[in-house]
């Protein structure tokens, strides 16, 4: 199944530049040069991708990517910028970006830096399903209704890219060290019901960065 990418920029060149080049990639792509439409659009449809400009009328790119991390933390994105700075760069990542690519670029410089956003956002993923296991695995979570099937089911859904929930809050555990704390709020709190595992999912993996 191709995966779906959005390009956020307010030049119409760099849009048609980036659907032509991931459309043969066989991505399907979807432009737009208004921050606030793709806002818009990610909750409606999940994207794999979303490449985003720095520079944009309204809003600018930061404050895309730091909504996108609270209505689309599944997605893998990539800030793309014509004023490229390491200060950007690392404040980008903070935000939630995967990468960071200065314009212009060459087909292959962004064709890599989304291939390699993907591999690091799954493998972010894929630390998830590894901590829930261990709990689950060292009695640290008795709940009956979280057995194997339940991790082969939630492990299914980070393959298939399905569109994800908004994420409980749970700010007063967003301490690194109070990781397995909040990792086990989550799951008492949504875990009894085996509908519940993409919002399990989401509310875990919004902090998957504190993982190691």
């Amino acid at each position: 199944m191709a995966r779906k990418m959005l390009v956020i920029d307010d030049d119409s060149m760099v849009l048609s530049s980036c659907q032509r080049i991931f459309e043969e990639e066989d991505f399907n792509v979807v432009i737009t040069t208004s921050p606030e439409e793709g806002l818009s659009l990610v909750l409606d449809t999940y994207f794999d991708v979303v490449l985003c400009d720095w520079m944009m009328p309204g809003l600018d790119g930061m404050d895309v990517i730091t909504r996108l991390e609270e209505t689309s933390p599944g997605s893998a994105v990539v800030m793309i910028t014509g004023y490229p700075s390491i200060e950007r760069a690392t404040e980008a990542m903070k935000r939630g970006a995967m990468d960071y690519v200065a314009k212009p670029f060459t087909p292959d410089e962004i064709i890599k830096a989304v291939d390699e956003a993907i591999q690091r956002k799954e493998g972010e993923e894929r630390k998830v399903i590894e901590r829930f296991g261990a709990l689950t695995k060292t009695g640290k979570i008795s709940l009956p209704s979280i057995d194997e099937k339940m991790l082969q089911t939630l492990s299914a859904a980070i393959d298939e890219r399905r569109q994800m929930e908004a994420k409980p809050s749970l700010e007063a555990l967003s301490e690194p060290e109070r990781l397995e704390e909040m990792t086990l709020a989550v799951l008492n709190k949504y875990a009894r019901d085996t509908n519940n595992l993409i919002p399990i999912l989401q509310a875990i993996h919004s902090y998957a960065g504190y993982l190691s």
